[in-house]
């Protein structure tokens, strides 16, 4: 994917200076870890970190398609031939969780629990981005906080509550 500046703002000098292309005006930036997690946390424009959001989760998803849906199929059918309704009341029996149910169960007991954790952190992030888009902008989206936020804002609320400054870091411990 190549982008102007303007389209990757907030991200830091020393990113852009590894991804200038020849012509001086654009930017490469890719799916690989150490160029698509930087660009996530640090852009500013919700355009360019939907387009890489979208592009990131698509990868590979007609091969992997095909490939997943004959394993898929074998495990029902083995789960059927002996005896069970699924694989995965098969699977939680074989390795003594207590079934399917009781798997159903704990985990049903744990979002319960850390449910007010992940409201009270939600809507911190929302909180960001409201403060950054101003109140119309963030009510013309929706009020939603969209994938492609997540670690943009996240990021964010690291530093605003830690007072991390990963740019500063960077100087001790050199690549």
């Amino acid at each position: 994917f190549d982008f102007t500046a303007a389209e990757l703002d907030g991200c830091p000098s020393s990113y852009l200076a590894e991804r200038l292309q020849p012509d001086g005006e654009t930017y490469r930036c890719t799916l690989k870890y150490p160029c698509y997690v930087p660009l996530m946390e640090n852009c500013k424009v919700a355009a360019t970190r939907r387009t890489m959001e979208f592009a990131f989760n698509c990868r590979c998803k007609d091969e992997n398609g095909a490939i997943l849906g004959t394993p898929v199929e074998l495990r029902h059918e083995k789960a059927k031939l002996m005896g069970y309704a699924t694989h995965a009341a098969f699977v939680t029996e074989v390795r003594m969780s207590g079934g399917a149910a009781a798997v159903k169960d704990f985990l049903g007991g744990l979002a319960s629990k850390l449910r007010p954790l992940l409201e009270s952190d939600v809507a911190a992030l929302k909180a960001l981005k409201r403060a950054e888009l101003g109140d119309a902008a963030f009510a013309a989206d929706g009020s939603t906080l969209h994938a492609w936020d997540r670690a943009y804002y996240c990021k964010r609320l690291e530093e605003a509550r830690f007072e991390v400054d990963h740019e500063a870091l960077r100087a001790y411990f050199p690549i």
